[in-house]
């Protein structure tokens, strides 16, 4: 340890070669052998820092930082490069005496009545000596070889010893025996447990300054050995040895430093002027280097003197000095791999850290700290920033590990912790335990299905389960899966939901999966059932568009094709269309009953080219005139499988005449008494009828004389419609006004399978309304010009060749036209002239609706009246749709498919029939279809088949 105030002795070494030096000691002269020591070279290495209030007392820990005491100060520390790294300030500190640890970790500071001990922050955390009559004035503190603390006090002019927890050892040198006058200075010599006390007053045997030297020794604790007076000292201000076996004497009052070779022969005599200068140091203070000079402490790693001189401390090079050079620490590396709980897949892992940078280039190696649940093992002097663990880690153990870094004279501090988990071996999950439903459950459509969680051996493993639904117990062929990270799944969240229908058992189990693939062994199967509905369609070719929703105006939204399943349907009345290329469309009605499978049929019979119009009845007898502009809509209004006629006029009121049926002869259809509808509309209505909303009821869009369209949702049913008060529809935030005399069309103009909105007016404009949100919840854009006609234009869509293509007719004045393109491009064809032919011309403008209305010949065309009539003018064309022959050549595909497998010296006939049909010659093509019925399997799929051919071509002749 350091004294403050004086020399430690403990620095001093005993060497080989030796002289003889007379000392005086109490009774005797005696020899001592000693190295004769040499003179110092000392250089003016200029101040520690700018001048203090009042340094008293100056120390070094283990590391070189220095401390300095000082009355007003409080507790300077300083690195060794000089820069003050921290101020304690502590009540009742004295600048008188002060002791650290090599670590740095206790401070011993005087404080009058006793001695404060600090942790490294300056903070108390002990006390001694406070007792009665202990210390009146404690003073220099040091220490011995055997970690004892001797302590001045200046007032009773005595030392006491303590163990390093501050206990009293019984001894004291004090001036009780009349050996002092005052204690100016005191030291340690560790190396031969020495204690060495200085007094500038001396006694009545001695006068002047004098050192007694004592033993500390256990042999002999407390003897008196030697003492030598020093007469050339004005005034002791302390002492300090370097590691040279020389002795600092610092003569405060004379402002010199005598240099001794141990133990008291004179080297030389230093005084400020005496003193080399360093390259560059400034002088400003050099005069005063041992001014009032009162403590110092010797810097061996350095080979510096540190002298506290009045209010500066300065630095004496001695010899071949060194200036310090700051180390800064390494910066903290950083782990990379393994971290946040990851798996490693070996019991050995291999830690991967960054390499920090060190600011002074030093090489730097590395300490690694693994810890598994037990202490930590520390691997030191690792050299690269990849580190395998050399110590064999537990399965399944989860770990963590940290990181320093180390420059050779300071490390870094330690990484955060980063974790991971030994997983050497991966381990398959537990088996799943299913929780609900029970075996055998009749399920609703939004029942839950769970499970109880797996457990795996790797710790911290992700687990995610897999549902499987099958019909078949060993579930090698499943109708769907589910990959799931929950315990719980709804029936109506399944991707296979769609395919679970009514009245059929189901398996379904669990499997749980880990992260690495591995597989548990599967739940126990369980089997439900679902109380819901289903829904199949057919028709007489497969291929076929299935509509819900639609009419004869509108095909509905889109299904899907025949075959048609659907399952989990609300229980209802819905309208379908089934449609086919080549093919008139079938449009119907399906009753759906709760918990019922429920399948229909439709049989699609061969498209005509509709054209030769010439007059017809739509109705056996006549239907009732209507007030002003006749405006009709054939549909099957209220789902009970008869076409009615719902008709809107001038005043704005809509007749309902309600279908009874269709006579077999002339297909006229039959009506029962009008119904004039209690709704609220505007003058001029023209009725539209569509599933506006899809579900699954008719709604009503109503064109007005004055340019606005009204929706009246059903909130009714399909089979007995109510309809709420009509509001207006809109474009974006604005009530729509397309026009005078507004005649409204739902059409897919885009084709992107939602409604848009087509509007004819008087002006001969057809606008078009884009929809811009879904087909459930149209939202319309603006109107963009989509047809110009000339006359007042009532739009509608129709296959009139039976491409299975809609085209646009717009009825203008009394003329009905066919349209080709939009905009500038659209170019007009006529397609019946309705007015000027005599008698049987009609009086316009018309309202025009397009339908096969006697099942003969393709679409008719129903007009309404500027006379507010329903007239109908009927298609008279023989021929064919184009198109049906490629329609007959996919049910001829079957044909030959079933055919293959069965009866394959058939094929030939099927052929034949398919080269009557590119032919157009379908009268031959008939005959050879029933040949071919009467010479395949008379059962079963393939007989079914070749009939449905065989009545198809049928229908191609007349009837």
């Amino acid at each position: 340890m350091e004294i403050s105030g004086g020399f430690s002795m403990k620095r001093m070494s005993m060497v080989a070669t030796l002289f003889a030096v007379i000392s005086l000691t109490v009774n005797a002269i005696w020899p001592v052998q000693v190295m004769a020591a040499e003179s110092p070279t000392l250089t003016y290495l200029g101040t520690l820092a700018d001048r203090l209030s009042s340094p008293g007392t100056i120390e070094l820990d283990g590391d070189g930082n220095i401390y300095v005491v000082g009355y007003g100060d409080g507790i300077l520390k300083y690195n060794r490069g000089g820069e003050l790294v921290a101020t304690f300030r502590v009540p009742g500190v004295s600048s008188k005496g002060i002791l650290v640890s090599p670590a740095g970790d206790r401070i011993y500071v005087s404080a009058r009545d006793k001695v404060l001990i600090l942790n490294a922050d300056g903070e108390q955390v002990e006390a001694f000596g406070g007792g009665a009559g202990e210390f009146d004035d404690a003073g220099e503190i040091d220490n011995d070889s055997a970690g004892n603390i001797y302590v001045v006090d200046l007032y009773q002019a005595k030392v006491r010893g303590y163990d390093a927890d501050g206990v009293f050892l019984g001894k004291e040198f004090s001036v009780a025996s009349g050996a002092y006058n005052s204690i100016r200075a005191m030291a340690i010599d560790e190396a031969h447990d020495e204690l060495y006390i200085a007094d500038n007053q001396g006694s009545a045997d001695l006068t002047g300054q004098v050192i007694r030297v004592y033993d500390l020794s256990s042999a002999n604790y407390g003897a008196l050995l030697r003492q030598v007076k020093g007469a050339f000292i004005g005034g002791f201000g302390g002492f300090e040895a370097d590691d040279k076996d020389r002795i600092y004497l610092l003569d405060m009052l004379n402002a010199k430093m005598v240099v001794w070779g141990w133990p008291s022969t004179t080297l030389m005599t230093a005084a400020p002027g005496t003193l080399q200068v360093g390259d560059g140091v400034d002088t400003t203070y050099r005069n005063y280097a041992f001014s009032y000079a009162k403590d110092a402490v010797f810097d061996r790693e350095n080979s510096r003197l540190l002298v506290i001189a009045g209010s500066i401390v300065s630095i004496i090079g001695v010899d071949n000095y060194t200036i310090p050079v700051m180390n800064e620490p390494p910066e903290i590396p950083q782990p990379i791999s393994p971290i946040a709980g990851s798996e490693v897949g070996s019991a050995n892992p291999t830690l991967q850290f960054s390499v920090p940078s060190d600011p002074d280039g030093d090489e730097l190696t590395y300490s690694i700290e693994v810890s598994c649940g037990g202490g930590p093992a520390l691997y030191a002097a690792v050299s690269d920033n990849s580190f395998q663990v050399p110590d064999t880690l537990n399965e399944n153990q989860a770990c963590t590990w940290r990181v320093q870094a180390d420059d050779g004279k300071e490390t870094s501090g330690w990484s955060d912790a980063a974790s991971f988990i030994v997983n050497a071996i991966p381990e398959a999950p537990t088996k799943p335990v299913l929780d609900l439903p029970a075996t055998g459950a009749v399920l609703g459509t939004d029942s839950l299905f769970s499970w109880n969680a797996s457990t795996d051996a790797d710790l911290g493993a992700a687990i995610s389960y897999r549902l499987e639904v099958a019909l078949d117990p060993s579930f090698i062929d499943p109708l769907g899966t589910e990959s799931l990270d929950s315990l719980s799944l709804a029936l109506d969240a399944m991707t296979v939901y769609p395919e679970i229908g009514p009245q059929t058992e189901y398996l379904w189990r669990v499997v749980a999966v880990d992260e690495d693939g591995l597989e548990s062994e599967p739940s126990d199967a369980r089997s439900f059932t679902v109380n819901t509905t289903s829904l199949a369609l057919d028709a007489n070719i497969s291929g076929a568009k299935v509509y819900f929703g639609g009419n004869h105006a509108y095909r509905g939204r889109l299904m899907g094709e025949t075959p048609f399943m659907v399952n989990h349907l609300s229980a209802g009345t819905y309208s379908v269309v089934v449609a086919y290329p080549g093919l008139q469309s079938a449009v119907g009605t399906v009753e759906v009953v709760a918990g019922d499978k429920v399948a229909a049929s439709f049989d699609l019979t061969p498209a005509f080219v509709s054209g030769s119009f010439s007059g017809g009845k739509l109705v056996s007898g006549k239907l009732d005139r209507v007030t002003g502009q006749a405006a009709p809509f054939v549909v099957d209004f209220d789902s009970d499988g008869l076409l009615d006629i719902l008709v809107g006029d001038s005043i704005g009121q809509l007749t309902l005449f309600p279908g009874l049926e269709r006579d077999p002869e002339s297909g006229s259809l039959k009506v029962g008494p009008k119904q004039l509808l209690d709704l609220d509309l505007a003058p001029g209505a023209v009725p539209f009828v569509v599933d506006w909303n899809n579900d699954a009821k008719n709604d009503l869009v109503v064109g007005t004389a004055g340019g606005s369209l009204l929706l009246l949702l059903n909130v009714g049913s399909a089979t007995a419609p109510a309809f709420d008060a009509a509001t207006y529809l809109s474009s974006g935030a604005y009530p729509i006004n397309a026009g005078a005399d507004a005649v409204p069309l739902v059409f897919d103009a885009d084709t992107d399978g939602d409604k848009d909105l087509l509007v004819g007016i008087s002006d001969g404009s057809v606008l078009l309304y884009t929809n811009v949100g879904t087909d459930a919840l149209p939202e319309l854009g603006g109107a963009v010009l989509y047809v110009q006609v000339d006359d007042a234009a009532a739009p509608f869509v129709a296959d009139l060749d039976g491409d299975g293509v809609d085209e646009l007719l717009v009825a203008a004045g009394t003329d009905v036209f066919r349209v080709t393109g939009t905009g500038s491009e659209a170019t007009v064809e006529l397609v019946y002239a309705a007015g000027g032919n005599g008698k049987k011309g009609l009086r316009g403008p018309l309202r025009l609706f397009v339908f096969d209305t006697d099942g003969k010949k393709g679409g008719d065309l129903v007009f309404g009246t500027g006379s507010g009539l329903v007239e109908v003018v009927r298609s008279g064309n023989s021929e064919i749709s184009p198109s049906f022959a490629a329609a007959m050549n996919a049910k001829l595909d079957d044909v030959a498919g079933l055919l293959a497998d069965v009866a394959p010296e058939l094929l030939v006939d099927v052929d034949g029939i398919r080269n009557l049909v590119d032919a157009g010659s379908y009268a031959e093509a008939v005959v050879a279809a029933g040949e071919l019925a009467v010479a395949a399997p008379a059962t079963g799929a393939v007989a079914e088949v070749v009939a449905e051919t065989a009545a198809l071509l049928e229908l191609t002749q007349p009837q």
